[in-house]
């Protein structure tokens, strides 16, 4: 017994056989209660330990009776969240004195990491929202209020299902602090998952308007361009983001290539003719340089009744390939249509070799 208690009294383990030994003897009740009120935390100073060590069910019971009382006595909530989990093996009593001790710190940060620990063990959901919707409104730091929206627009959607609650979370704490960018990246989260195509445009537009950063202008910028294309059926509003992006950066080939599919679209084709130059002089390659020369001319011939603009695009053709047979009779009818007898007599001629 003397072992025990001294192993005890020096906050170490007591091994079972040691316990069980102790456990046997007619005087233990008070020594037990005694030793795990010293040793609070230590493995002989918790239940599950008590429950492994072999001790009789009257000594395990006055050891619980201790630990039970401890609790009732504990004035730190915190620490009474502890006992609970550590000693007693509560979670659902541990999950209700952390919150407690959330109430008396709202917005602390450790404590909101252990109630969200805990209500995950717990899966008590509905009380840590309870909880936080009752810490938000009295935090005066902006930054610590918007972290607790924030979770509270997580805890919403992702555990209980409740998009529109989530939402209204999200916007408090935007509120609280303009350029949270998880709240952000929630939001659009959301409305994406749920199709809201004009509420996810307002999100990119606020985005792009509290951003001068280049990098991130150019990403919302194709971003709402391609919602404006695929989802909203406004193509000009589309083109105009594209726009933007080539001010910023006109070797972006992500909106060279979808303002070509845009602009085709809307048949604006000198815009078109302009992209579709840029796009001839930073190709790589070969074939495609071509392509684009090709369309611009025939464009410019066809669709905008230009000839005279339309011949340099098929003359660039032609001295890449100069025994195409088919470019030299486009650049003969031009010459001819335009009067032009110096040009028309140079291509006339290659066209008799």
């Amino acid at each position: 017994n003397d072992t025990v208690l001294e192993s005890l009294a020096a906050n170490r383990a007591a091994s079972p056989e040691l316990l069980d030994r102790i456990g046997r003897s007619p005087n233990t009740n008070n020594q037990i209660q005694e030793a795990v009120i010293a040793n609070p935390g230590t493995p002989t100073g918790t239940l599950a330990h008590l429950n492994q060590a072999g001790l009789t069910r009257e000594v395990k019971n006055a050891a619980g009776r201790a630990l039970t009382e401890r609790a009732r006595t504990e004035t730190d909530p915190a620490e009474l969240a502890r006992i609970y989990e550590q000693e007693i093996g509560d979670l659902g009593k541990a999950f209700t004195a952390m919150v407690a001790a959330g109430g008396e710190a709202p917005g602390d940060e450790e404590l909101m990491a252990e109630m969200d620990r805990l209500a995950e063990a717990t899966e008590q959901w509905g009380d840590l929202v309870a909880a936080l919707n009752e810490m938000a409104p009295v935090v005066e730091d902006k930054a610590k209020a918007a972290a607790i929206w924030l979770k509270l627009g997580r805890v919403y959607n992702e555990r209980l299902d409740r998009a529109d609650y989530a939402v209204s979370a999200l916007w408090h704490a935007l509120e609280k602090d303009p350029e949270c960018a998880e709240a952000w990246d929630d939001l659009a989260s959301i409305y994406k998952q749920k199709e809201q195509w004009t509420d996810l445009a307002g999100v990119i537009i606020k985005r792009l308007e509290s951003t001068e950063d280049k990098q991130e202008r150019v990403f919302f910028l194709l971003e709402l361009g391609d919602l404006y294309e695929s989802r909203l059926g406004n193509a000009d509003e589309a083109r105009l983001r594209y726009q933007e992006v080539l001010k910023l950066d006109p070797e972006n080939q992500d909106a060279l290539a979808a303002q070509e599919a845009v602009l085709r679209q809307l048949e604006l084709w000198p815009l078109l003719v302009d992209v579709l130059e840029k796009k001839a002089e930073q190709a790589a390659d070969h074939e495609v340089k071509r392509g684009a020369w090709e369309e611009c001319g025939r464009l410019l011939r066809f669709e905008m009744d230009d000839p005279k603009e339309a011949a340099p695009f098929f003359e660039k053709l032609l001295d890449d390939d100069p025994d195409n047979l088919e470019v030299l009779e486009v650049l003969y009818d031009i010459y001819l249509e335009t009067d032009q007898p110096t040009d028309f007599l140079r291509v006339a001629e290659r066209c008799g070799a």
